[in-house]
């Protein structure tokens, strides 16, 4: 079932969404997706633009995963709207009418943390698979999960949740206070695999809603925001090739977060390319240093380059 684009991180500066496949991708003929965003334009604004009077901002027209991250997001608060169609129409036209986009877009607009909101989450959780415990199930693999103890003074515990890491999955509730700092999760199946996120629940939370996820990182009211998402855990390989099969590995876009513009010169470093892109289908990467002064460098650098 079609649920549209889904939150799943969001911080200060960013936010990073998925939504589910479009046609029947192939791996010698892959759905390219057109994504667009726009700043909400008030409290009121869901998002319904089928006049196309509202004017959306092309991200990319040549995605071939289905999930990307928007940086540099400021000046909205309000939050932003985010769409996304099957590219059907050259790189330089993505005007397209406002219906290629039903049923890929959200009602709600998704909103980055404030600094002060940023500052309080937790570091991500750690997910491994533990194959030395049986998972009851067939056919399933058991997670272990842990993450680094909260300094936070009214500390009672902490709420977990995870996600199937695919274009159709929100995020659930795991687990509403637990004591310590690892678990784990049994009865695993999906071949996509699973990501999991934390907060520290503290004493005299008020104002929260599980119901405000949908949009944000943050429950609400007085609530510590969950922390960004573990890296994928669990992920196989598939004989049916998917978007969701070949995304890019989330702790390698994490390792190059900082790239202008999320994008890496290509080969011969006459264009660039986008991160999603570079990465598809990589799950490893050999990270080659050198400096100007470096006369060995000056020398190898060339030849790597070829």
């Amino acid at each position: 079932m079609n649920k549209g684009i889904i939150l799943i991180d969001a911080d200060d500066t960013s936010i990073t969404v998925t939504w589910s496949e479009i046609g029947k991708p192939s791996s010698s003929h892959p759905t390219k997706y057109t994504l667009q965003y726009r700043p909400a334009t008030s409290a009121n604004d869901n998002g319904i633009d089928s006049g196309g009077q509202l004017t959306y901002q092309s991200l990319s027209s040549e995605l071939t995963t289905n999930t990307a991250r928007k940086r540099n997001l400021t000046g909205a608060g309000h939050g932003f709207f985010f769409r996304v169609s099957a590219t059907t129409k050259s790189q330089n036209r993505v005007d397209k009418s406002a219906m290629d986009y039903m049923g890929h877009a959200h009602r709600r607009p998704f909103t980055v943390l404030t600094m002060m909101e940023q500052s309080q989450r937790m570091p991500p959780p750690v997910a491994k698979i533990d194959s030395s415990v049986a998972s009851p199930q067939p056919n399933s693999y058991v997670a272990h999960i842990s993450w680094q103890a909260s300094a936070e003074p009214l500390l009672v515990g902490y709420k977990l949740q995870m996600r199937e890491s695919n274009g159709t999955s929100s995020w659930s509730t795991v687990a509403n206070c637990l004591s310590g700092t690892e678990v784990r999760k049994k009865n695993l199946t999906s071949s996509s695999g699973y990501m999991f996120r934390v907060r520290p629940v503290l004493q005299g939370e008020t104002g929260g809603s599980e119901e405000n996820l949908v949009a944000s990182v943050n429950e609400g009211g007085n609530v510590i925001p969950y922390s960004s998402a573990s890296d994928v855990v669990g992920a196989r390989s598939s004989s049916k090739s998917s978007s969701s099969s070949s995304s890019a590995s989330e702790g390698l876009l994490r390792l190059f977060k900082r790239l202008p513009d999320n994008k890496l010169l290509a080969k011969g470093g006459m264009k660039s390319v986008s991160l999603t892109e570079a990465f598809n289908k990589v799950d490893l990467v050999f990270f080659y240093a050198s400096a100007h002064w470096c006369g060995p460098c000056r020398r190898f650098t060339p030849q790597l380059i070829k």
